[in-house]
């Protein structure tokens, strides 16, 4: 892939007789910024006091001006490359699908729950099925088709998330839509095939990488164009990140998948602006604002990219990016603050423009979401609709100069990782050898150690724990599927939550108190033994 040259874009600077707000103002400088935060800061430096970077090693400045647009490219328009603005030019009704993630392996349980959401307002149903790793509905026809038993098909999405399983889920999935007469043209929805993101989350494949990756390109080959409103394959970044993985990695992993499958398709004899609007990307979202809405603004210039290079400039239109709030974030203690959470993930999702945000309630690290998690999930993305009106403007942030200068950052960083990706024989290869695991292990490494140290407090576990706090009762999610024993094998990027081993710490200090509570107790009963004349002495 082409190195990234600023010189191929053009810059975005304001133009002089842009509307001018700030007129009735007298101007300021940086200058005067910087004396009143020396002031603010008792004399210290606010370019060093104020500053921080992100685990990608991106500095990010205390203060942003019209002067750090002036070297950036342009971000063009919504709709227009480089699609850093939006894949589309206008905004749809709704502006996003409020999709909601089933995982119960009971189809009676996930048709209450999904007639429940569809009544609250959600739009798209992701059914996630049993495979080897993970859990959710037995892949069968009949199980699925109990779960959808008095959905109407053609008024909402149907994705499944089915991981080594797809074909199975993906062939359901189609003969539920003719059972049911649904028009081919009304049919909506995602296959969600994804083995390299399966493979890097459970280290395993069924059937070995190559000849997984033909019978993927064959199943997609003989089925593109087919339906305009399915997606087949998907580019999916959350394993990366949810395994403790810094943004650029996440995009750069999310990108390399997709040239991986472009590759596998053009081998079929598919041409990429065949096959890219048949491929969906998915990202993760946790409660960091601006690098979240940054994120999504790069991977969309990183497709375009992509598409450009493969002789696919106006594909990218087509395509759909989708985000699920991270489960990496969440906690299991005071999990009403991952009420807080979720909601500024997915206020970010919103602002980066998002096709489609799935919102994990936030009894989800304890266990089976009941109702009420699951209606305060759909909730928030009603009210960021309906109430905060997020979706009424393409883009709001364009033009910050703070998100500008973060998202070309970000997407600098991310095709730099890409390219070393490549270099190494990509994304197969990198899985194979283990070399991103190890390079995600690193980053999750310094991320607890920023954890650790207080510079990333997570509230509720970190800073400001509830010692006496009792965990509600949460019925356990399903136990996931086993892997057998044949097939792939390569070293697993596997998820875990943050507050993971901080919450393994406070869980074994009641033990801990309990043995000393107990000493306690043996001591005072061996005292009231004794005679009142011998305290302290022998019995």
């Amino acid at each position: 892939m082409a190195e990234w040259r600023a010189e191929d874009e053009a810059p975005q600077g304001a133009p002089e007789d842009a509307l001018a707000l700030g007129r009735a103002f007298e101007a300021r400088t940086r200058d005067d910024w910087l004396a009143l935060a020396r002031k603010a800061l008792k004399d210290a430096d606010p370019d060093t006091a104020l500053a921080s970077r992100t685990l990608d090693g991106i500095d990010i400045a205390p203060l942003y001006t019209r002067a750090d647009l002036a070297h950036l490219p342009s971000a063009g328009r919504p709709g227009e490359a480089p699609f850093v603005r939006g894949f589309r030019d206008r905004l749809a009704r709704p502006p996003w699908d409020i999709r909601a993630l089933y995982a119960e392996n009971d189809p009676a349980a996930a048709n209450r729950a999904i007639h429940d959401d569809l009544t609250g307002g959600v739009t798209a149903i992701a059914l996630r099925l049993a495979s080897p790793g993970q859990f959710g509905l037995p892949v069968r026809h009949e199980a699925i088709a109990a779960a959808l038993e008095g959905v109407h098909l053609d008024m909402v999405a149907l994705e499944i998330e089915a991981g080594d399983q797809y074909i199975g889920g993906a062939q359901s999935l189609l003969t539920l839509w003719d059972e049911r007469g649904t028009a081919e043209g009304l049919r909506r929805g995602a296959f969600n095939a994804d083995p390299l993101g399966t493979l890097a989350r459970t280290g395993a494949l069924e059937d070995g990488l190559f000849d997984t990756i033909r019978t993927l390109a064959h199943f997609t080959a003989s089925n593109l164009g087919r339906w305009p409103n399915v997606t087949i394959l998907l580019a999916d970044g959350r394993p990366y990140h949810e395994a403790g993985g810094a943004e650029a990695e996440e995009l750069a992993a999310t990108l390399a998948t997709a040239v991986a499958y472009l590759r596998a398709l053009e081998e079929e004899g598919r041409p990429p602006h065949k096959v890219l609007p048949a491929m969906a990307v998915m990202l993760a979202a946790d409660a960091d604002l601006f690098l979240v809405l940054a994120k999504l603004r790069a991977m969309r210039k990183l497709i375009w990219r992509l598409a450009e290079a493969a002789g696919a400039r106006a594909a990218p239109r087509a395509m759909r990016l989708a985000v699920t709030t991270s489960e990496r974030m969440l906690t299991r203690r005071d999990i009403h603050n991952n009420l807080l959470r979720t909601c500024l993930a997915a206020t970010a999702a919103a602002l980066g423009g998002a096709d489609a945000i799935t919102v994990l309630p936030h009894t989800w690290a304890l266990g089976r979401p009941a109702p009420h998690a699951r209606r305060m999930a759909r909730n928030i993305g009603l009210i960021l609709q309906e109430e905060a009106m997020l979706g009424r403007v393409c883009d709001p942030l364009g033009g910050s100069y703070y998100v500008e200068s973060l998202s070309e950052a970000l997407a600098r960083a991310a095709w730099a990782r890409f390219q070393e990706i490549e270099r190494r024989g990509g994304m197969e290869e990198v899985l194979r050898s283990g070399w991103l695991a190890e390079r995600i292990a690193e980053t999750a490494a310094r991320r607890r150690e920023e954890i650790a140290s207080g510079a990333r407090p997570i509230t509720g576990v970190t800073r400001h724990p509830n010692p006496d706090e009792a965990l509600p009762a949460v019925a356990p999610h399903p136990a996931p599927a086993p892997i057998p024993e044949r097939g792939e094998r390569v070293p697993a990027i596997a998820p875990r939550r943050d507050a993971e081993p901080f919450e393994q710490d406070h869980d074994a200090a009641p033990c801990e108190q309990d043995h000393r509570d107990h000493q306690v107790h043996q001591e005072d009963e061996r005292r009231a033994r004794v005679p009142e004349g011998n305290k302290g002495g022998k019995p």
